[in-house]
């Protein structure tokens, strides 16, 4: 498979990963609050769930120079959701999750062919994510949660002037921005659910300096 989805970062979930993220429908525990809110509505007992994410960056350009690569950096990017039933009232699940959908980011050479372009570009995102779900019937359950993005960005890159020595742009800022999901799950049969999930589009609003 060839995905292009830039610097968005999908697995949330060792087990979701194992099921190649089909799991929508079928999420049953702590991470459903990234796939699935309404997933928790299947947990019969308090959860804590914890995963590592292990991303190699690197891509190649064919320039002027000949083919060129980026640094090949390596990141490690945590998760991690907790969830239980709320005792006193039947029904209902109550959650938060803290992961990063989005980040990564690579790094190039200072006499590289794209340094006019970025010689490092990273951006670091951490989603707040606290959800509620409520069992509507012994088949239907729904779900939503509350996003809250705080984010970094680093941009560098060399100037272009043909009188002097290259200098640098260095653009460093953070930011942050609300939004929400929402989800159901439906058991059509005791071996078949069908589930839908939507999140809402997030404006990360970013402050920093251009040096």
């Amino acid at each position: 498979s060839l995905h292009g989805g830039g610097f968005k970062i999908p697995d949330q979930s060792t087990r979701a990963m194992g099921m190649i993220d089909a799991f929508v429908a079928g999420a049953d525990d702590a991470s459903s609050i990234y796939y699935n809110p309404a997933g928790l509505s299947r947990l019969q007992a308090p959860q804590v769930v914890g995963n590592l994410y292990f991303a190699h960056s690197w891509s190649r350009a064919d320039g002027p120079n000949g083919m060129e690569e980026s640094d090949g950096r390596y990141y490690v990017v945590p998760n991690f959701y907790v969830a239980t039933p709320v005792a006193k009232i039947p029904g209902l699940t109550a959650g938060i999750g803290v992961y990063s959908p989005f980040g990564l980011g690579s790094k190039w050479g200072d006499e590289s062919d794209v340094r006019y372009y970025t010689t490092l570009a990273e951006i670091r995102l951490v989603n707040i994510n606290p959800t509620l779900a409520w069992q509507v019937t012994d088949r239907f359950s729904v779900g939503v949660g509350l996003d809250y993005f705080t984010s970094r960005v680093i941009q560098r890159q060399k100037q272009n002037n043909p009188t002097l020595d290259d200098g640098e742009w260095d653009f460093d800022a953070t930011g942050d921005g609300w939004g929400y999901n929402v989800g159901l799950q439906f058991d059509l049969t005791e071996t078949l659910a069908v589930g839908a999930t939507y999140r809402s589009q997030v404006n990360v609003d970013y402050e920093g300096d251009l040096q």
